[in-house]
């Protein structure tokens, strides 16, 4: 009896009086735990001794929830947990998730923010996993994400204001290691000349490669152009080569501070910029998942940047899928074609320009009514390009010549050639 004068059971009685209505079932807890993250997950802990005991033993519901909340496939810890030299493993996925929330606890400590910070960790944990199995060599320079205070230390003395996107993206990865992928184009280097994370390409004489800036590159980057208008409420992320203490970089990739937009602007810095993903909620986070997922998806490959030089093999940014490319295959020989959008080449805003990628390819010997040859030769090109603006006619270019720029590439089989052009 309390002090009111109301009974009150104990939680034995209460048991012993329900009885078999009490039990949950593991199929029924299971189903229960599928639709919780970690938090509340710790929180039914605290419920009874049972769920504490099931919850806490049950690593498959733990892995679930690593999965779901920071995007892990293996019980990993935090880079910067565990120092240089990449990603530790904890015993479980229970102390995996925990090393997790702990780490970011300040992102769960301010509303909406949790969200952001989950988002950011699923998408560097599956790149980082895709990067271990097919590009080992781009993943050794990513560098452990920035301590809460190495980053708030790092705003402070660049009178910086970030949002929680960016904030969170360098807390989770801090760009790519300066000792390892070069910041300054040379025919010469070997591969740290082309390893950029966000890929790269050439026609002519332009080449690009991004590299992913790590922090204290970008607030320097951020510091040498914080005097041109087009660079007013934005911050650099990315960039190209040609980077010196006084000439800007031929691309650079830039976030809005205020609205979240992913643009890519020119080496003039003279341009607004332009945008590369929608805005409508989408923003850098947006743009990072379409990216990686078109990279885990071979949208994006491996290819040599500079078509004469064997050692410039980067991620290519001419696309082998969706609406920018297309190939058909006529009598054994596969012709593919892919455009792709040059924001740096372009003047204004008004003006959009694009660069093309053609590649031929002999996949089998020809026809016997083609005289069953093992080999062929292009001698001329018959090219439509289609140009249109959003509610405009559609114009068409035609393009007859002689072969590829004056050469006749000689086709054999699995051989290929390529030409490209702007």
């Amino acid at each position: 009896i309390q002090s009111d004068g109301r009974a009150r059971l104990s939680s034995e009685a209460f048991r012993e009086l329900m009885g078999d209505s009490m039990l949950v079932t593991s199929s029924v807890m299971d189903h229960v735990v599928t639709h919780l993250d970690g938090d509340a997950l710790s929180k039914c802990a605290l419920t009874c001794r049972a769920w504490r005991d099931l919850i806490q033993s049950d690593d498959h519901v733990w892995a679930t929830c690593a999965r779901q909340d920071f995007g892990l496939s293996s019980p990993i810890t935090p880079p910067r947990v565990v120092g240089e030299g990449g990603l530790g493993t904890g015993s479980s996925f229970r102390e995996a998730w925990l090393a997790w929330r702990t780490e970011f606890a300040e992102f769960f400590e301010e509303d909406g923010d949790a969200e952001v910070l989950k988002k950011t960790a699923r998408i560097f944990n599956e790149l980082r996993a895709w990067l271990g199995e097919n590009e080992p060599a781009i993943l050794a320079t990513l560098r452990p994400g920035m301590s809460r205070e190495e980053l708030a230390t790092a705003m402070s003395a660049n009178q910086l204001s970030l949002p929680a996107s960016v904030r969170a993206m360098y807390r989770v990865c801090d760009g790519q290691d300066d000792s390892k992928v070069t910041l300054k184009f040379d025919m010469s280097r070997g591969a740290d000349n082309w390893i950029g994370l966000f890929g790269g390409y050439s026609f002519y004489d332009n080449v690009v490669n991004l590299r992913f800036l790590n922090l204290p590159r970008a607030c320097s980057l951020h510091a040498l152009c914080r005097d041109k208008e087009a660079f007013d409420d934005k911050f650099p992320f990315a960039c190209s080569f040609q980077w010196a203490k006084d000439v800007m970089p031929e691309r650079t990739m830039l976030v809005g501070l205020s609205t979240g937009d992913v643009l890519s602007m020119g080496g003039t810095g003279q341009q607004q910029g332009h945008l590369l993903h929608p805005s409508g909620g989408a923003g850098l986070l947006g743009w990072l998942e379409t990216f990686f997922g078109r990279l885990r998806a071979g949208y994006f490959r491996k290819a040599k940047l500079i078509k004469d030089l064997e050692h410039s093999v980067g991620i290519s940014l001419f696309p082998r899928g969706g609406e920018y490319a297309c190939e058909n295959v006529t009598r054994g020989v596969r012709v593919r074609a892919s455009s792709l959008f040059v924001p740096e080449m372009c003047r204004g805003l008004q003006r959009y320009f694009y660069a093309y990628s053609i590649r031929f390819r002999l996949l089998r010997p020809l026809d016997p009514s083609d005289g069953g040859a093992t080999s062929c030769q292009l001698l001329s090109r018959h090219f439509t390009f289609t140009r249109w603006a959003p509610g405009g006619p559609r114009e068409e270019d035609r393009v007859d010549g002689e072969a590829v720029i004056g050469m006749y590439p000689l086709l054999r089989c699995a051989e290929g050639a390529e030409g490209g052009g702007r």
